[in-house]
């Protein structure tokens, strides 16, 4: 349902924030270090103490142009005003970047901002002069009050001066390219598994960041770190793991579980914590086997090959137990107790969690293998199962 209070356009701002700092950082310098949300949208300092004032402003309508009654240009104008008044940054040190995928109207006070043969700071300050004294916009007066009410006649000066406006900039949907074309160490055919890894990773450490109140900058080497990582991963056509390193909830409500996987744990008696243990794996396999198929890493035929390959290996074990228990106690597996078939798919279950059986030589990551028989474990019928008599219970 569309309203007049769609939340769409401001999400798509927090999102832009993201992805942009992302690309403005790997775009940097060396020694970069990034904050989001902290004193501006975006803010960035360097070992020298120079600091960058983000504002981001994004706009998904097609061929969107500034003019010198834009709400953006009057909104960035009171938060750096504020911020200089407040005393949050000092105009000796900052540059303010007004960022947007807008283009600035020809003649406009922006395009005067714009880093061309046309900008003209000190026309733009007059312009904004001009402005203010003829608008009837009480709105944009407000906006402006800081800029004319609180600073000095230098500060304004300056202010102005610092403004460089980065127009028809990235839209959202074009910075995933940008920063793959960073990714100049890498094999093209990787491009699109290293943007999804750096990609998830980044937003969760924002969010880690945010958090935290935005207090600890984010460093561009944390993140060429993480990029180097993900790409020896892929080397030699090996299959990166998000969860390499990375821990994922570790607690789970497991009492309303009713998938297939999750019953056949609890018929076996495997208590809480394994069971818990055992959705940790799922959960990981899952989300990297649907990454590798994604971005075109491993195809569907692979996976399936994969599965076949688990699935030998479970049944040849399924044998030697089924076979030594019938000679053991000279009775069917069909004619075994419920306490004999638990131990027995008990059994069966532990065996499996120990193989270390992999997509690929280079990658045998243990949640594979684990979160892969459960995988199998909940397909409808079940292409593996660990009480002897599952089958018949379903």
């Amino acid at each position: 349902m569309t309203t007049n209070y769609s939340a769409g356009p401001q999400a798509l701002g927090y999102y832009y924030q993201i992805r942009y700092g992302l690309l403005h950082l790997l775009q940097g310098k060396e020694e970069f270090k990034i904050a989001i949300e902290k004193t501006d949208d975006v803010e960035t300092i360097d070992t020298d103490g120079l600091r960058e004032m983000l504002q981001l402003k994004h706009h998904t309508g097609k061929n969107a142009s500034l003019t010198d009654s834009s709400k953006d240009l009057w909104k960035t104008l009171r938060a750096w005003s504020d911020n200089l008044y407040t005393g949050k940054f000092s105009l000796s040190d900052t540059s303010l970047l007004l960022v947007t995928n807008a283009k600035a109207a020809p003649n406009s006070i922006l395009s005067l901002l714009c880093p061309n043969d046309k900008r003209n700071s000190q026309e733009a300050k007059k312009r904004i002069n001009d402005f203010l004294n003829r608008t009837k916009n009480q709105e944009i007066k407000d906006l402006a009050k800081v800029y004319t009410d609180c600073l000095t006649e230098k500060q304004r000066e300056e202010l102005v001066s610092s403004i460089c406006v980065l127009d028809l900039s990235y839209n959202i949907t074009e910075i995933p390219n940008a920063v793959k074309k960073m990714f100049i160490t890498a094999h093209k055919k990787h491009h699109d598994a290293i943007y999804e890894g750096i990609a998830g990773w980044w937003e969760e450490r924002v969010i880690q960041h945010l958090v935290n109140h935005s207090t600890n900058f984010i460093t561009r080497l944390e993140v060429q770190t993480k990029l180097s990582d993900i790409n020896e991963q892929l080397k030699m056509d090996g299959l990166p793991s998000r969860f390499k390193d990375e821990p994922v909830p570790t607690t789970f409500d497991i009492n309303p579980d009713e998938r297939q996987f999750v019953r056949q744990l609890r018929v076996i008696g495997i208590n809480e914590k394994r069971i818990t243990h055992a959705i940790r794996d799922y959960y990981r396999a899952f989300q990297d086997r649907s990454f590798w198929v994604r971005t075109n890493l491993i195809f569907d035929r692979d996976l399936e090959t994969y599965n076949q390959r688990l699935i030998e290996k479970w049944d040849e074990y399924v044998a030697i137990k089924q076979d030594s228990f019938e000679r053991l106690s000279g009775k069917t597996i069909d004619d075994a107790g419920n306490d004999e078939c638990k131990v027995l798919g008990e059994d069966i279950y532990e065996h499996v969690r120990a193989l270390k059986i992999a997509v690929r030589q280079e990658n045998p990551y243990e949640h594979i293998t684990r979160g892969s028989y459960h995988i199998l474990a909940d397909d409808n019928p079940p292409k593996v199962w660990w009480h002897p008599q599952f089958q018949k219970m379903v």
